[in-house]
């Protein structure tokens, strides 16, 4: 892999800023009164010192370029040495469960890792749900608005306004979906915890579901949500997580929340695309404890022991 793709660097004039940042004595940079070119050490104004870190020179600039792009193989080298060590953890770990859960030649599924979510369950406060009210409210007005400013816009038919279900992407097999569910109720919610009182909500959500529901009102909409959310849910997580998963159905939820995978989804994808007809050893990790782990064989070997926990 080169170092443009982890850098982004789309030219020499590329401001690198977000780069220069990370690297060491850029933030003392950034305090003191006089900024002074990294290279050279010629005053420099803030913007200079804001954007390149150097003056005006191409010498200097060069020089830094080359600083950037040193730093940026050996932080990628750290970063794949990382990796291995990870996956060979991983198998490890699938080699010491696997007698537990009875299964024989644990060397057939191949490790994927997601994230593990952990949080407790708290009652559902009044507050939270009057925030979701004004929400939702608040992004029907804005359909309302556009609909009278543009009639003729997006106008989708209830089919085309159906949300896309995450489990079959591209025509995914049935064992992929399987797969992509166990590693899903593995993690058990990490993505959701940024829902808030939101629950990714946009325009285009109530816009898909006004196109399904055109005969209710708009106080018929929030009350469908609202009657959606249940007695409990996660502290700190999306308002619609509940103990059993997520308490709304495909249809009514965020495009994001159908579309968005973690890397640890993208690169059970990788393994089953390059590995078809193996079963996946799927571990579910928060801050390096095992918390959960699945032994999943493709679904044309349904008498192998699942496995797991």
């Amino acid at each position: 892999m080169g170092y443009n793709r982890p850098l982004e660097v789309r030219s020499f004039f590329s401001p690198l800023f977000d780069v220069a940042r990370t690297m060491l004595g850029t933030h003392e940079a950034f305090t003191r009164n006089a900024f002074r070119c990294c290279i050279c050490g010629t005053e420099i104004t803030r913007q200079q010192a804001r954007s390149f870190q150097t003056c005006t020179s191409w010498k200097c600039r060069c020089e830094y370029r080359g600083r950037l792009r040193d730093q940026a193989k050996q932080a990628e080298a750290r970063y794949e040495q990382a990796l291995t060590q990870f996956r060979n953890g991983l198998c490890s770990t699938r080699n010491q469960l696997a007698g537990a859960c009875g299964v024989e030649h644990p060397e057939r599924f191949l490790p994927v890792c997601v994230p593990s979510y952990n949080a407790e369950l708290v009652p559902m406060t009044a507050d939270r749900r009057e925030a979701l009210r004004a929400f939702l409210l608040a992004l029907l007005e804005d359909c309302t608005r556009e609909a009278d400013a543009a009639p003729d816009a997006h106008s989708e038919t209830p089919d085309q306004a159906g949300g896309v279900d995450s489990s079959d992407h591209d025509a995914a097999s049935e064992t992929l979906a399987e797969f992509l569910t166990v590693a899903c109720t593995c993690c058990g919610g990490h993505c959701c915890t940024d829902g808030g009182d939101h629950a990714y909500f946009t325009v285009d959500t109530m816009r898909q579901y006004i196109a399904r529901h055109p005969d209710r009102s708009p106080d018929a909409i929030v009350d469908d949500y609202l009657q959606r959310v249940r007695e409990e849910t996660y502290i700190a997580s999306c308002i619609y997580h509940s103990a059993n998963g997520c308490s709304l159905p495909r249809p009514m939820r965020a495009d994001l929340c159908n579309s968005f995978e973690c890397y640890g989804l993208t690169h059970l994808r990788d393994q089953v695309a390059e590995n078809a007809g193996t079963g996946l050893f799927i571990v579910a990790t928060n801050q390096g404890q095992v918390m959960h782990h699945r032994f999943v064989e493709p679904l044309h070997q349904p008498d192998a022991p699942p496995g797991g926990s």
